[in-house]
C-alpha cells in the first residue's frame, strides 16, 4: 500500500468525500474507475428486507432490479428477456437478425400465456407448406381464411397424423380445444392462468383455442407459456396487460428502421435501443429524432456517452433514457483497438 495511492487515501475527517469533492477536487483530471470507489456505510436502522432497489427506466416504466442486459446475439434473446423480467430485471434483445425475426422475439416474451396472432394456415395448405411451419411451431390453428383471426376450423399439432403427399391439412386436421374469451379472460385482458390449466387437465390437451361466440380465432394458450410465467416473483418487470417487458435494439440504417421499427411496434415492444458503441454522432442523433417524431409515444434508448453535451444532444433529439460509457467493457474494447473511450465512473459522473 503506498499514502499517495488514490484507491487508499481518504479525507482527513474520516467521513469520505462528497461525489462532487471526490471527481471534481480529488480526482481532478484523472481517469477514475470503479476499483477507485468505495462508499462509506453509515448508521443503518433497519434490516435487509426493507432495501428496495427499485427504480425507473423511464418514468412510467419501473424496474425492481437495476439491471438492462446489453443487446448481445449470445446473451439478449427472448429466453433471457422472459428470465430477466421475471426476477425484476428487463432485456434489450440483439438487433442481428431481420425485422420479421426480431419482432417474433419480442412476441414470444409479450405473449403472456395467450398467443394474439398465430401462425395459421388454411383448409388447402398441402405438406411442403405444413412441414415448413411444424419446424417452428408445435400447435397451428387452421381457420377458413388461413388469417390469425378467421373462423377457426381445427388444429395440426406435432402429434398430427402425418400428411400424405396428395392430402391437404383439412383432411387430417384435429378438432380443436376451445374455449370462450370472455371465460377465460380477466378484466384487464390477461388469461386465466388457473382456469386455463384446469381445463387443459381435463381436456387432456397442451394448447386451448380461445374464439369468439362465433367462433372466431382471437388466440391460443399453450401450457408450457402459463408455466413459465408462474416462476415468475411479485418483483417481475410487467407492463399494463401483465406481460412481460422487453426493449428492442435498431441501427442507424435509414432503410433497417423504416420497416423494423414499425414491426416492433405491433409485437409490443416496449422501448428501442439505438445501438452503438459511439451515439454522439448525427447518425444517432438523426435515428433518435425520426422515432421521437415518427412514434412519439416510443419510449428510446441511445448512446452510448460519456459527456455531458453528448448526453444532452442525445436528450434534445427525444431519447429518454441515456446509455454511459465507452470502451471498457470486456467484449467491446476500443480502449485497446482505437485507444478511444472514458474511464466508467468519471464517464457516469460527467454524463449526470
Amino acid at each position: 500500500m503506498h499514502a499517495d495511492d488514490p484507491r487508499y487515501v481518504i479525507s482527513d475527517s474520516l467521513r469520505g468525500f462528497t461525489v462532487p469533492e471526490f471527481f471534481e477536487e480529488y480526482h481532478r483530471g484523472r481517469a477514475v474507475g470503479w476499483e477507485n470507489v468505495l462508499f462509506a456505510p453509515g448508521h443503518t436502522d433497519f434490516p435487509r428486507s426493507e432495501i428496495s432497489l427499485r427504480t425507473y427506466l423511464s418514468p412510467k416504466m419501473p424496474i425492481e432490479f437495476p439491471v438492462v442486459t446489453s443487446p448481445m446475439d449470445t446473451v439478449s434473446n427472448a429466453r433471457m428477456a422472459r428470465a430477466s423480467a421475471a426476477v425484476g430485471a428487463i432485456t434489450c434483445l440483439h438487433v442481428n437478425m431481420d425485422p420479421s425475426e426480431q419482432a417474433r422475439e419480442v412476441s414470444k416474451v409479450k405473449r403472456g400465456g395467450l398467443i394474439r396472432d398465430p401462425t395459421v394456415l388454411d383448409p388447402s395448405a398441402r405438406l411442403n407448406e405444413v412441414n415448413i411451419i411444424r419446424k417452428q411451431y408445435s400447435h397451428v390453428p387452421i381457420t377458413a381464411d388461413g388469417k390469425p383471426n378467421g373462423k377457426l376450423l381445427g388444429m395440426i399439432t406435432n402429434n398430427s397424423r402425418p400428411l400424405a403427399y396428395h392430402e391437404t391439412v383439412g383432411e387430417c386436421m384435429e378438432k380443436p380445444i376451445t374455449v370462450l374469451d370472455k371465460e377465460i379472460f380477466n378484466s384487464n385482458g390477461t388469461v386465466q392462468s388457473e382456469k386455463a390449466l384446469l381445463i387443459m387437465d381435463a381436456e387432456h390437451t397442451d394448447v386451448l383455442s380461445v374464439t369468439t361466440t362465433e367462433v372466431y380465432l382471437v388466440g391460443i394458450i399453450i401450457r408450457k407459456d402459463i408455466q413459465d410465467g408462474q416462476v415468475r416473483s411479485n418483483a417481475a418487470t410487467l407492463d399494463a396487460l401483465g406481460r412481460y417487458r422487453v426493449g428492442a435494439a435498431i441501427i442507424t440504417d435509414e432503410e433497417d428502421i423504416a420497416l423494423r421499427v414499425p414491426r416492433l411496434i405491433d409485437a409490443g415492444t416496449d422501448f428501442f435501443c439505438v445501438d452503438t458503441a459511439h451515439g454522439d454522432t448525427i447518425f444517432v442523433l438523426r435515428t433518435t429524432e425520426w422515432i421521437a417524431t415518427n412514434y412519439p409515444e416510443a419510449v428510446i434508448m441511445a448512446g452510448n456517452v460519456s459527456t455531458a453535451e453528448g448526453t444532452l444532444r442525445l436528450i434534445d433529439a427525444g431519447a429518454g433514457i441515456i446509455r454511459v460509457g465507452n470502451g471498457t467493457g470486456l467484449i467491446c474494447i476500443p480502449q485497446y483497438v482505437t485507444r478511444t473511450g472514458s474511464s466508467p465512473a468519471g464517464g457516469l459522473y460527467r454524463a449526470a
